[in-house]
């Protein structure tokens, strides 16, 4: 469903969570979407060693809670995913296949997020050793989500600031909204900048505003060149 989310600033006045490498190894892909309700619980998610001695990785399962403003808690949620394996030895050079499911509530009336985090397990160092030893650990996303829920963003208590506009984005559904595809215009007399996309996001401090939830978004104006004085905002949400 596509919106428009109208508001002006002297009245009062709309997020998102690829491939990630390291020198370490790489994780891909980063985000996943499992949909419970029809039967799609699965999911595939590939480790490469990029080091030339052996990688042992774990995954643990975190679930991602939101605080009323949108602040966020992670908290242990292994019960809610089968993972196989949930360890391995990875060879120098080679790929390991992790298969997940997601095993908790079937029944998604408000969209969650959970972060399954493969991390490498410190194994012990050589007698001797000296220096700095970096462990790494990186998180992938998994959405629970229903496809016939929505998000519903609206703004309020917008100031501006000089080049800082401040405002509190506002998701009235049961489905994450996300900025990455949606369309900001910033609108003062009869000029008009759109952002979307990564111009978008350069400027924003949040991409992803969690069901039922709400969230304060602050925009750097400072390499928009816009006149000071009074913005008009609006916000085209586009869905997934």
């Amino acid at each position: 469903m596509h919106r428009s989310v109208n508001a002006a600033i002297g009245l009062s006045l709309v997020l998102a969570w690829g491939s990630l490498s390291a020198s370490a190894f790489e994780v891909q892909p980063m985000r996943h979407s499992v949909y419970p309700e029809s039967g799609q619980t699965t999911g595939l998610l590939t480790v490469k060693n990029t080091r030339s001695k052996p990688l042992p990785v774990e995954l643990v399962v975190e679930k991602r809670v939101f605080g009323e403003n949108g602040e966020q808690t992670l908290v242990p949620a292994d019960d809610d995913f089968i993972i196989f394996p949930f360890q391995a030895l990875i060879e120098p050079g080679a790929k390991q296949a992790f298969r997940f499911q997601y095993v908790g509530d079937q029944t998604v009336t408000s969209e969650t997020a959970y972060t399954i985090h493969v991390r490498e397990v410190p194994v012990e160092l050589e007698p001797g050793f000296t220096g700095l030893r970096y462990v790494y650990s990186f998180g992938v996303v998994v959405y629970v989500e229903n496809a016939r829920a929505e998000s519903e963003l609206s703004i309020s208590d917008v100031v501006r600031d000089g080049d800082t506009l401040k405002m509190t984005v506002k998701n009235s559904g049961n489905s994450f909204g996300r900025l990455t595809n949606d369309r900001l215009i910033l609108s003062q007399g009869d000029t008009k900048l759109e952002l979307e996309g990564e111009s978008f996001m350069s400027i924003a401090d949040h991409v992803v505003v969690p069901p039922e939830n709400q969230i304060p978004l602050t925009l750097n104006l400072s390499e928009l060149n816009i006149a000071a004085g009074d913005l008009s905002v609006s916000l085209e949400e586009t869905p997934d």
